[in-house]
């Protein structure tokens, strides 16, 4: 993990105040899978050492509405050790099985047709829609890597966001049909702050292989 990064379990302002949204469908995922986890939600709820965050969590989530998005490095944090698993490691994993089962057929279909190349057209979108305060831009597709500049994260979000941004493409290339894939992030610096936090800004490098029948498709 970066050297910058800090893996907080207390959030700097009462859940539900920030100014950075995620949208319900992610803490709705987060109630989904802590309920298959040994000891169920509760276990999940008794993990989470701010009461605050705690009270949080235990309310409806809608999949559409935006929700505070701080809450979710504690809840990170709290599933990974309940899981006995590294933080990055469980939440790349996380996001990426998130991905393959949320992703809309419309789009895998649409996809497939152009490959990552239109795929990736798409990515920037697919985060504005779900985070309002990730910004990515992919300069760089081909049909076997990619990179990417991600900018506007909270300096306190930026270990579960550089995980959840690795885990959600990696997720949307397996989709198509990679394997292989390998996805890692780099020169993460700090940058203008946002609402009076600090932010960050960080590379993230994909890899992977495809059938020769979808890269001469997508070629």
């Amino acid at each position: 993990m970066h050297e910058l990064f800090r893996l907080e379990e207390t959030v700097p302002m009462a859940p539900g105040t920030s100014p950075f949204h995620v949208r319900g469908v992610y803490y709705a995922r987060v109630v989904t899978f802590a309920r298959s986890l040994p000891g169920g939600i509760e276990q999940f709820l008794g993990g989470l050492l701010d009461p605050r965050v705690r009270d949080f969590m235990r309310q409806q989530f809608h999949f559409m509405n935006w929700y505070d998005a701080f809450p979710m490095l504690p809840c990170g944090v709290a599933m990974a050790r309940i899981c006995q698993q590294p933080f990055e490691e469980f939440m790349r994993e996380r996001a990426r099985a998130s991905m393959l089962i949320l992703v809309p057929s419309m789009f895998r279909v649409f996809a497939r047709l152009g490959g990552p190349r239109l795929a990736a057209s798409h990515a920037p979108r697919l985060f504005q829609s779900h985070f309002d305060f990730v910004e990515l831009t992919l300069p760089r597709v081909n049909d076997v890597s990619g990179s990417g500049t991600v900018t506007g994260v909270p300096l306190y979000l930026a270990p579960i966001i550089a995980n959840q941004v690795l885990g959600i493409i990696s997720g949307a290339l397996e989709s198509l049909g990679a394997s292989a894939i390998d996805a890692s992030y780099r020169d993460v610096s700090t940058a203008s702050p946002r609402y009076g936090f600090d932010t960050v800004t960080f590379h993230g490098d994909f890899a992977w292989s495809l059938a020769q029948r979808a890269v001469r498709r997508g070629a």
